[in-house]
C-alpha cells in the first residue's frame, strides 16, 4: 500500500478539464491499486478557498465542485506539531542551500516566505510517510536535503 499526498497543482490539473495535464493525472488516479490511499493537505483546501474567493464565476464553479469531490473522495491531512518540527528543519536546510543566490538577507527572507506553503506540504508528506505528488520544481531540491522525502510527478 502506498500513500499519496496531492499537491495543489496536481489537484488543479485533476479538476481542470482544459489543463494539458488533466488526462495524465486523471488516468493515474484511476489506475492506482485499490489498496493505495490518496490524501490532500488542509493547506490545499486553504489554497482552493482562496481561488474560490477571487476567481471568475466559471473558475469558482469548477473549484467549488472540485473541493466537494475531493472532500468526498480523499481524506484531509491536518497540520501537527511533528510536521512543524520537520518544517523547521527543512526550511533551515533549504535556506542554507540557497542563501548564496541572494544579494541581501531581505531578498532571501522574501523568497523563503513564498516557499512556506510548499515546505509545509512537504513536511506533511514526510511526517505521514506519503509520496508527495507535484509538478513543482522546488521538491526535487528538497529531496536532495531529505532522502526520506518521496516525490512523484504525475504531470509528465
Amino acid at each position: 500500500m502506498t500513500r499519496f499526498l496531492l499537491d495543489t497543482d496536481i489537484v488543479s490539473y485533476f479538476a481542470d478539464l482544459h489543463s494539458p495535464f488533466h488526462e495524465q493525472v486523471f488516468y493515474k488516479v484511476r489506475s492506482l491499486p485499490d489498496e493505495d490511499e490518496i490524501f490532500i493537505s488542509i493547506i490545499t483546501l486553504y489554497e482552493l478557498e482562496y481561488g474560490i474567493s477571487c476567481g471568475s464565476p466559471d473558475f469558482v464553479s469548477m473549484l467549488s465542485e472540485t473541493e466537494k469531490t475531493l472532500l468526498n473522495r480523499f481524506p484531509t491531512i491536518a497540520l501537527s506539531r511533528t510536521g512543524a518540527k520537520i518544517f523547521g528543519e527543512i526550511k533551515y536546510s533549504y535556506r542554507k542551500k540557497v542563501q548564496e543566490n541572494f544579494k541581501s538577507k531581505g531578498e532571501l527572507e522574501k523568497y523563503l516566505q513564498k516557499k512556506n506553503v510548499d515546505l509545509i506540504i512537504a513536511s506533511s508528506a514526510i511526517e505521514t510517510g506519503s509520496v508527495l505528488v507535484s509538478n513543482d520544481a522546488l521538491f526535487p531540491q528538497i529531496k536532495e536535503l531529505r532522502p526520506d522525502f518521496m516525490i512523484e510527478n504525475w504531470a509528465k
